[in-house]
């Protein structure tokens, strides 16, 4: 069945979902015959929205009308399509704070700078790029402008943010023509710039009602300086209300430990909020309990897309408790025989059957098992630690006999190759194509059938053929003449054949108010003779106060540079923790991030089937289309002009979000939905009920700067302390020269803190470098006022005033308190 535009008036959608597969059918309205939705022997198949993204700007213009239609639908789309990457100079912001924005090109299939010419690749240098931060719940936008792609391949923006503006997160979105490229998410509030660097961490993961945990307390000042005997109160919190409360001090190495037991029974919810007091000051750090209430929530997801009877199975699983925390905890693999399978003579006798022994939920609540499984039974889980809870959404789908499965596909970092096992129990042309970056297919085999039992299959040489490394899609195909009908997707990870090592080095450890900072970058990478090899590279340096990064949860720190482009693409939620996955092998570790059960393949384990196609397809709709009636009118206007199509309209793709909103990840019965439901909302006029701004748009673009130095103010009086500007030092994107060095300048502020120095790398054959340092500000003398951000007419103030003296004699001072 070839689909094109003048039939896509006469076609609806039909969702298929099977566990967690999620399969989709076309249906011609005017056949009643369904037809698998199908994109050529390319193996590239495509939602109607990314088809008409895909296909609307072809990069290599076709001959004929015909076969731009032809890759509209089937989204045939050029090698080197640049992918955007954003990021900024901090987590969090006040109002009034500036933020700086840069978005790194890069060829999505090579991994190269996108304004590389090489090849015939596209050349986006001077390309325009629209900028928006708006917030993620109203919409409100605070700030917009346009940039250019420069020759080092990023493009970059600053954003003023207004005096007033409301807390929350806020998006900050990277488009080109029209689409979305990139996006990365903030936090604005007016938090308080703090004195003392303290943390809490807990010594489980996941607790119930009456257990015991250790809570250790970290804390020193945050310019590394130690406060030892510093007073620590822990106070516990229960449904809302203070159960108990604990004292300690801080010792020698920082830290305070207290063992907290906690009450029985718990209804709702429990934390701990740490004070602590140093000469004057405190700060106070407070954490949620991962209590379980009763319930933990697993979600498998099994590794073929179903779970396939007689031979053995890969089940990847997530699970989270009390406020969408991931879970910790060990369970056992159980069976019981379905009713309606009961006469089944291999079906077990027994109504809980232990079939693993122990499962183990670890990392950001993921794990993963294997084992058997047989016709009419349903497997679920049956927890062992902690004791007394239960499983919500534990039952398993049932397996089944399919007619071809790809069980499990692994990629061995010492022979460099990916291993598949697979079972086909008919006679048909089956297929696997090895991709990287969705576009380049470099490695593809024909299947034999296996009968009931399981084969394998190798790949070799992996690293020769993808050296950049990264997420390898794996895909399981029925091939017919002239079509491929999808079967079965895994995602794998390679390591990258080449680090790119980010040295950062400072002239000085630890720096006075007011001096002048030097430093510098070199890239360089290790052959294989151990020797130093300096490399030129596009490198970004940030130096920015440690207190931003410390003032958000660390599991929603932003990835890095390397982490982003090789991971975060493939993932359908924002990813959480994400510097424990490539942080290590940056850094010069001898990790293997590819082994089986790592933390990256258990990431990419519970992405669920075709996943970076069909999740969240309506909300990601929504957002980009639903209130943008310009970009409905220029694919009109395209479509008409270009090709005389004027009897389709996008907006008939709309009618789609609704039914794709349904999809369910992990429904335990088969659902077809046929049938479009109405849209619920306006497509032309954007979403019914959206805010309206609380300010007019804000365009900068005038002001934007390349690299940002921090300057001494007019005047600078080294007793004043008034300057606590976070940010000293930000460049977009710079090339190193020929010894791989790139030098940075500036001058300090008067804050005594720690300052985090963050920079990234990348090459024009697609390697990645990333690295982090510190360096202090102290001064021999210096006094510190602790004010609140803001107060009430009325209000009675308790400021603690701190006086610090680093000189090797006692001082006499006054202490006079003025108004300026």
């Amino acid at each position: 069945m070839t689909v094109n535009f003048a039939l896509l008036s006469k076609v609806v959608l039909a969702l298929v979902v099977v566990g967690s597969l999620i399969s989709v059918s076309v249906i011609d309205q005017s056949d009643s015959d369904k037809q698998k939705f199908t994109c050529g022997t390319d193996g590239r198949h495509f939602t109607p929205m990314e088809q008409l993204m895909r296909g609307l700007f072809p990069f290599d213009e076709p001959a004929n009308p015909e076969e731009w239609k032809d890759r509209a639908i089937c989204g045939n789309w050029y090698e080197g399509a640049s992918a955007a990457h954003t990021f900024t100079d901090k987590p969090v912001y006040r109002p009034g704070d500036m933020m700086f924005i840069r978005s790194v090109y890069l060829d999505s299939t090579y991994l190269r700078a996108a304004t590389s010419s090489q090849d015939g690749n596209w050349f986006w240098g001077g390309d325009s790029i629209d900028f928006v931060v708006e917030n993620v719940d109203t919409e409100n936008k605070i700030c917009e402008g346009k940039a250019e792609v420069t020759a080092n391949s990023v493009a970059y923006a600053q954003c003023e943010i207004p005096q007033g503006t409301t807390g929350g997160l806020y998006t900050i979105k990277v488009n080109s023509w029209s689409f979305p490229m990139s996006e990365r998410t903030v936090e604005i509030r007016d938090y308080v710039r703090p004195e003392l660097n303290v943390s809490v961490d807990l010594d489980k993961q996941t607790l119930v009602a009456g257990d015991s945990v250790k809570v250790t307390v970290a804390a020193k000042k945050m310019n590394g300086a130690t406060i030892h005997g510093a007073k620590v109160t822990l106070q516990l919190m229960i449904d809302g209300a203070e159960d108990r409360r604990y004292t300690g001090t801080i010792n020698s190495s920082n830290l305070s430990e207290f063992l907290v037991t906690l009450p029985t029974p718990i209804l709702s919810s429990a934390s701990v909020a740490a004070r602590v007091e140093a000469s004057g000051v405190y700060e106070v750090e407070s954490k949620t309990l991962p209590v379980v209430l009763d319930t933990i929530k697993v979600k498998y997801y099994p590794e073929g897309g179903s779970l396939l009877a007689g031979v053995e199975n890969h089940v990847y699983f997530e699970s989270f408790v009390t406020f969408d925390q991931p879970a910790e905890w060990k369970a056992q693999v159980v069976g019981r025989p379905a009713e309606v399978y009961a006469f089944l003579a291999d079906a077990e006798q027994s109504s809980q059957v232990p079939v693993v022994d122990e499962v183990i939920a670890s990392h950001e609540g993921r794990g993963v098992f294997k084992f058997t499984p047989k016709v009419g039974m349903i497997y679920s889980l049956q927890f062992t630690v902690p004791s007394g809870v239960v499983s919500q959404g534990t039952d398993m789908p049932m397996a089944s006999n399919l007619n071809a499965w790809m069980l499990h596909a692994e990629y061995d970092l010492d022979t460099d190759n990916i291993e598949i096992k697979y079972a086909t129990f008919e006679q048909q042309n089956i297929v696997l194509y090895l991709k990287r970056g969705g576009d380049l297919k470099f490695a593809e085999k024909t299947l034999t059938s296996s009968g009931a039992t399981a084969q394998s299959v190798s790949f070799d040489n992996i690293s020769s053929q993808v050296p950049t490394g990264g997420v390898i899609t794996i895909t399981m195909y029925h091939k017919t003449d002239d079509r491929l009908l999808p079967l079965a997707e895994r995602l794998v990870f390679v390591q990258p054949s080449k680090v790119i090592k980010t040295a950062i080095e400072t002239d000085q450890p630890t720096y006075e108010p007011g001096t002048t900072v030097r430093g510098s970058v070199r890239t360089y990478y290790v052959n294989e003779n151990s020797q130093e090899v300096n490399v030129s590279s596009r490198v970004s340096v940030t130096v920015t106060d440690e207190s931003s990064r410390i003032s958000v949860d660390s599991r929603r720190l932003p990835p890095n540079l390397p982490t982003s482009v090789l991971l975060e693409d493939e993932i359908v939620r924002d990813m959480r923790d994400s510097d424990s996955y490539l942080n290590g092998f940056y850094t010069g570790e001898k990790v293997n991030v590819s082994e089986y059960g790592s933390k990256i393949d258990l990431l990419l384990g519970v992405q669920g089937w075709r996943r970076f196609i069909f999740w969240d397809f309506g909300q990601t709709a929504r957002k980009t289309y639903a209130d943008n009636d310009k970009v409905l009118r220029k694919i009109n206007r395209v479509l008409k002009q270009r090709y005389d199509q004027d009897d389709i309209y996008f907006d008939d793709f709309a009618e789609a979000i609704p039914l794709m909103d349904q999809v369910a990840e992990g429904a335990p019965e088969p659902q077809v939905v046929v049938g479009m439901p109405e849209p619920d909302f306006d497509v032309q006029n954007g979403v019914a009920d959206a805010a309206q701004p609380n300010f007019s748009f804000k365009v900068v673009d005038a002001d934007y700067v390349e690299t940002y130095a921090h300057e001494l103010r007019e005047n600078y009086n080294p007793s004043e302390r008034i300057d606590f500007t976070e940010t000293l030092y930000w460049n977009a994107g710079a090339l190193t020269d020929a010894e791989g060095r790139y030098n940075f300048e500036f001058k300090m502020n008067d804050s005594i803190t720690t300052f985090a120095v963050i920079a990234d790398a990348f090459t024009n054959d697609g390697f990645f470098g990333a690295a982090l340092s510190t360096f202090t500000s102290d001064a021999s003398f210096y006094v510190d006022m602790r004010v609140p951000s803001s107060v009430t007419v009325g209000d009675k103030l308790s400021i603690p005033v701190t006086v610090t003296n680093n000189k090797d004699k006692e001082m006499e001072v006054t202490l006079l308190l003025q108004n300026t």
